[in-house]
């Protein structure tokens, strides 16, 4: 069912949230911009796939703080067909920097070498610093295992502990900031769970 209000209620509490497979409908409004326009808040929408003569699908960031830039990177695609892309966007929490990059990665071949790439790029970023988004990779993963940054921690394992699923594709990583709590939201608005966290400086 897409029902865009009930999104809307499910983040409403979030200062920052990352959205994957955001759509443009005809008129070429996303709906990041349509959810960002039902809470008042600020909103970026990094497409990923065009079709007729406008940009259809991409990753989409919602917030409440200032956004005082970003930019998109293209990632690797090994098939050369939909591209996928990660976007770093830096804002500002009281008298702090935040670095946060949100995503979505493949499921199909290549995905190993995308990973790669956001995680190294996770790596060098100025703390703090979170990682958000759709990785298709599963915990125990290889590429996780070899090129997550030493100092990252895995918020939601940490928050959800024995309630964390083994399967789980969706992550949210930081540097530099204390986990305080959190939880998910089982599916319904969603095909995935909404993982949430708190976090301070």
């Amino acid at each position: 069912m897409r029902d865009l209000s009930r999104a809307a209620k499910v983040v409403q509490a979030a200062d920052l949230v990352a959205l994957q497979e955001v759509h443009s409908d005809s008129w070429g409004a996303n709906q990041a911009q349509q959810l960002a326009a039902d809470l008042s808040v600020g909103w970026i929408f990094a497409p990923t796939l065009r079709r007729w003569r406008r940009n259809y699908r991409g990753n989409g960031l919602l917030t409440t703080m200032v956004v005082s830039h970003w930019q998109t990177y293209h990632l690797p695609n090994v098939e050369g067909r939909r591209f996928r892309v990660y976007t770093v966007a830096r804002t500002t929490l009281g008298d702090t920097d935040i670095s946060v990059l949100f995503t979505h990665l493949h499921t199909r071949k290549g995905r190993e070498q995308q990973l790669k790439v956001v995680l190294e790029h996770f790596a060098h970023l100025p703390v703090p610093a979170v990682l958000v988004g759709d990785l298709n990779s599963k915990p125990g993963d290889a590429v996780l295992a070899r090129y997550l940054p030493v100092d990252h921690v895995d918020a939601i394992s940490l928050v959800l502990g024995g309630r964390d699923e083994a399967g789980r594709v969706d992550w949210i990583l930081t540097r530099g900031l204390e986990i305080t709590a959190g939880d998910s939201v089982g599916k319904g608005v969603s095909d995935h769970p909404y993982y949430w966290v708190e976090a301070r400086v």
